[in-house]
């Protein structure tokens, strides 16, 4: 979406608008309805070309995390390290819902659905690996012994 800045470079503690953070609004509008050109809407969108460039909603692609980058559930943990797991669950499962509920092509980067994080002992600042391209399989491996302890992030994909 065309909201979204991408998580790779953003300050690991910067929230946005799952973490209730105000003044997005516009761009998730944006963004759901798949930054389309010609889109006529009563609430504020962004009209710069770069923000509107899409004809049909087929030419977007959705996503709030893929390879490259943090992870959704990292980003959650390191952006509102102050609220409940409960709650960061609930942030997870709000930009999933947005990515899966607006206009064009939804993209879910594996394991998301089960709360994936990317590890990194090495990492002494956050303790994960926000560039993984070329880190092992204890980085980049999905530990599918998640899928039986996260059943509300996969139901809202599911469902």
């Amino acid at each position: 979406m065309s909201y979204i800045q991408p998580s790779a470079i953003a300050p690991a503690e910067e929230g946005g608008f799952v973490q209730d953070v105000a003044g997005n609004e516009d761009k998730i509008r944006t963004g759901v309805i798949a930054s389309m050109v010609d889109y006529q809407s009563k609430l504020p969108l962004l009209t710069a070309p770069y923000d509107r460039f899409a004809d049909d909603p087929e030419e977007v692609i959705n996503y709030v995390t893929c390879h490259d980058g943090r992870t959704l559930w990292d980003k959650i943990n390191l952006s509102a390290s102050e609220a409940t797991i409960e709650e960061r669950k609930g942030m997870h499962k709000l930009a999933t819902a947005i990515v899966m509920t607006s206009q064009g092509k939804a993209f879910i980067h594996g394991g998301s659905e089960m709360l994936r994080s990317k590890p990194d002992p090495d990492n002494i600042e956050y303790g994960i690996d926000h560039n993984s391209y070329d880190s092992g399989d204890l980085t980049n491996q999905i530990v599918w012994e998640n899928k039986k302890n996260i059943r509300i992030s996969m139901n809202t994909l599911r469902d």
